[in-house]
């Protein structure tokens, strides 16, 4: 099974970084991967939080089979800093990355990016036009790690695998995930995010 972490930090690494630290207005390498890093485990984190019903897990599910096979892997350059060509070349459902971000975060959206902002460093504007271009890979990773799964299990496993990842590769990220996940159930992802320090983040390119 492609493992996600792996695929969205090697395939958007490097050279990637420096293209839009620079396409975002951010300005800085490092700033940027954290930036990256948080926006991307920050998404992953409230899908799997999503998909803990029924319902969620089968609008994720529906999404991915649709309109995330993996393919948009296949020209990352292009379908990452030359989104708007590629929507209009038919590729408008993949690359809809406002869209998906209004359907993983809802009407939290606004918050939990101003939230991000203060704990990054990274003004509000450049991380949610950031993330916009990211979103689409992040349900793409999960739909090449679906594809390729060598065993049972779905999309449940293949999240339970990646926030175990994150959880176990970081105690301060494992305590941001136990935050946003919500354990404690008031319904609000806004203020757990809010008050992580930026070394929280910044570990997804450096191994």
């Amino acid at each position: 099974m492609e493992n996600v972490l792996e695929l969205l930090s090697g395939s958007l690494g490097n050279k990637m970084v420096s293209q839009l630290s620079s396409e975002v207005g951010i300005g800085d390498e490092q700033k940027t991967e954290v930036a990256m890093d948080s926006v991307m485990k920050t998404m992953l984190a409230a899908i799997g939080k999503n998909a803990q019903s029924p319902q969620g897990m089968q609008a994720l599910d529906n999404a991915i089979r649709n309109d995330h096979d993996g393919s948009i892997f296949e020209d990352i350059a292009g379908n990452l800093l030359n989104r708007d060509a590629k929507m209009a070349q038919g590729n408008e459902r993949m690359l809809n990355g406002a869209g998906i971000l209004r359907n993983v975060f809802g009407s939290k959206e606004n918050n939990v990016f101003n939230s991000l902002s203060k704990s990054t460093g990274v003004e509000k504007n450049q991380l949610m036009s950031l993330a916009v271009k990211l979103a689409p890979f992040v349900l793409g990773a999960l739909g090449k790690a679906r594809n390729n799964q060598s065993s049972g299990g779905g999309l449940g496993n293949i999240l339970s695998g990646v926030l175990g990842s994150m959880q176990s590769n970081n105690s301060g990220q494992s305590s941001f995930l136990n935050s946003i996940l919500d354990q404690d159930g008031d319904g609000s992802i806004t203020d757990d995010v809010a008050g992580i320090g930026m070394k929280v983040f910044g570990n997804f390119f450096r191994k």
